[in-house]
C-alpha cells in the first residue's frame, strides 16, 4: 500500500503467487514513482483480516487509522503502533494468521 499525504494513495496488489507455491515464478515488474513523505506499507492478510469477539474485521481503514498515529515517527515505531492496535483489536481472540508489516518511508 502506498500511502502519500496520510491516505491510501495506492493499493499495490502482488503480480505473482507467493514463493515456493509454483516451481518458477514468471519476471513479472511494475513501477510506481515515491516522492518524499510517502511511505510504503507491506503487510500481511492477517492485519486487515484480523478479528475482535464479534468477527469484525480490523480492515484496511483500522490499518490506516493506526498507522496514522504514528507516521509522524520512525518506521519501526509505525510498525509497532499498528500491530499493537492490531492486538488489541483482537485481544485475547486467538488469530488463524500471522500479523506481518513492514514500513518505510521515503525521505
Amino acid at each position: 500500500m502506498l500511502v502519500r499525504h496520510g491516505a491510501c494513495s495506492r493499493r499495490l496488489n502482488s503480480l505473482t503467487p507467493p514463493a515456493g507455491v509454483v516451481a518458477e515464478l514468471p519476471a513479472v515488474q511494475a513501477s510506481v514513482e515515491l516522492v518524499s513523505g510517502d511511505w510504503l506499507l507491506i503487510f500481511s492478510d492477517g492485519i486487515p483480516e484480523a478479528a475482535d469477539r464479534w468477527g469484525e474485521d480490523f480492515g484496511e481503514t483500522g490499518l490506516l487509522e493506526a498507522f496514522g498515529q504514528h507516521a509522524n515517527g520512525s518506521a519501526a515505531a509505525a510498525c509497532e503502533g499498528v500491530v499493537n492496535a492490531v492486538r488489541h483489536h483482537f485481544r485475547e481472540q486467538r488469530q488463524p494468521d500471522d500479523i506481518t508489516l513492514i514500513a518505510m518511508k521515503v525521505l
